[in-house]
């Protein structure tokens, strides 16, 4: 039984806990990938709220950071490529061993000082741990996970316990459904969800506002600290979801300002009977093969995951058995029409995802195509491309662009219908931590950086989270598939 959990973790040495402690106005996240490459040691950040130069001195003298290079795959957005000691505290080997998945992972405030609660669900009942918060500790992680079974979960709380870091369970949504996939799952929680349309449905978003949170917290049977959590929670994740793209730029330019031209996107078509599971692809062409987006930083981790959807997954898992780029398919997941295996590579599997990596790329998407893979990449410069043509050239690799321009800069991908207004004012409260718990901003700090009164930024606030959740939620439960 497959579950999705938000949790939040902090260790004093775990990844970039100085970095965060000594910028605390520094926001990172990790840049979802559907890169596949064994061995890789090298994780891509994007950093916010803090000048290039102040990032660049805490990483030189972090103790979790063996290494540190600027990325320029996006635009005028802040982003490194990683590497962290073996000393540093990772809690993603844990659920990678377990067969787990990270979906979205980024930084967290420190709580507020006192005691903190490594608490429980209901595999884990009646079992919590509080320590005493000093001033000065560890700033944490909010990552949202697939995780396999609910004992895997009850392990990964257990070796946190042991191993000295604070570790909350935020909420556990769900059993997956038959409808989602690994590679962009629900945004939400089911309890998010319930909580979203039942504001939006009594008014709360209205002005003047026709419900209170005690009204809410009431109808929900819940406290007015659970409601108020899950709709930040939920409006963060809505926002995050329609409004910021999988690398984690913006889908509606900062300021207006457009993504600088060197920057280029491309579509690519790549061919090679060696390229990783390219016999499956052959063998089954009306299945439809898909690498999941991976925000996780295990630098152990040599498996992937992969969602199939076949007629006859037996057909599959026999050919899975006999392709010489498959070392070992293990099912993760299965729903009818859909598989989710993890996979790890033989020493046979050509790769191209690492020369992507090599010339200061990202991969953002990844899927089978007629004979091969189709890529959609994001890449510094058109020289960058150029180089990348040349080393599937040498590799023996068939290498066609399919499409090539700039990264989007338009909300067409939301298909929520958001004044500019709104999308800039969202957009503005995600990025400097409205939406966190607790906040790291205020409606009169978000007035003053958009040239605003505190009542017009307040009032495109909840417009826009009216219409978000119009647009996502009530469609959603009125749409049976």
């Amino acid at each position: 039984m497959a579950l999705i959990t938000d949790v939040r973790f902090a260790h004093e040495d775990g990844a970039l806990a100085r970095t965060l402690r000594s910028l605390p106005a520094l926001t990172v996240s990790s840049v979802r990938e559907t890169s596949t490459a064994p061995g890789q040691r090298l994780f891509v950040y994007r950093f916010d709220g803090v000048a290039s130069d102040r990032i660049r001195t805490a990483l030189d003298s972090d103790p979790t950071v063996r290494e540190a290079t600027p990325v320029s795959a996006i635009g005028d957005q802040t982003l490194w490529e990683l590497a962290f000691t073996p000393e540093t505290k990772l809690l993603e080997p844990q659920l990678t061993a377990r067969g787990g998945f990270v979906i979205d992972a980024r930084s967290m405030p420190a709580p507020e000082q006192g005691c903190v609660a490594a608490r429980s669900s209901d595999s884990v009942a009646d079992r919590s741990v509080k320590r005493p918060r000093s001033a000065d500790a560890a700033r944490g992680w909010r990552e949202r996970w697939l995780v396999a079974a609910p004992d895997a979960l009850t392990a990964i709380w257990e070796h946190a316990r042991s191993a000295g870091f604070e570790f909350e369970l935020l909420d556990i949504s769900r059993k997956l459904r038959p409808a989602d996939t690994v590679v962009r799952a629900d945004p939400l929680t089911d309890r998010q969800r319930t909580a979203l349309v039942t504001a939006a449905e009594r008014g709360y978003f209205h002005e003047p506002r026709e419900t209170t949170l005690d009204s809410l917290a009431e109808a929900l049977d819940i406290s007015r600290s659970a409601v108020n959590g899950r709709l930040t929670r939920g409006l963060c994740a809505l926002v995050e979801d329609t409004l910021v793209a999988p690398g984690g730029e913006s889908q509606t330019p900062r300021s207006g300002v457009d993504q600088p031209p060197s920057t280029v996107s491309a579509q690519l078509y790549v061919v090679h009977p060696d390229l990783a599971l390219s016999p499956t692809i052959r063998s089954h062409p009306d299945a439809t093969v898909t690498v999941c987006a991976n925000a996780g930083t295990d630098p152990h981790q040599e498996a992937y995951l992969f969602s199939i959807e076949a007629a006859a997954f037996d057909a599959v898992e026999d050919t899975l058995a006999d392709d010489h780029t498959v070392a070992e398919a293990t099912p993760v997941l299965a729903f009818p029409g859909r598989r989710t295996y993890r996979i790890t590579y033989t020493d046979d599997a050509t790769l191209l995802t690492p020369l992507v990596t090599d010339r200061g790329g990202l991969t953002l998407d990844s899927r089978s195509y007629r004979e091969g893979w189709r890529l959609q990449l994001q890449l510094p410069t058109h020289n960058a491309l150029s180089e990348l043509r040349e080393d599937a050239r040498v590799a023996g690799i068939r290498f066609i662009v399919l499409e090539l321009g700039q990264p989007a800069s338009t909300s067409d991908r939301s298909g929520v219908d958001l004044t500019p207004a709104q999308t800039e004012t969202l957009l503005a409260a995600y990025s400097h931590g409205y939406y966190d718990r607790p906040r790291e901003t205020s409606i009169e700090a978000l007035a003053v950086q958009l040239g605003l009164s505190p009542t017009a930024v307040s009032g495109r606030l909840r417009r826009g989270a009216a219409r978000l959740i119009d647009g996502v939620c009530l469609d959603d439960r009125a749409d049976p598939n």
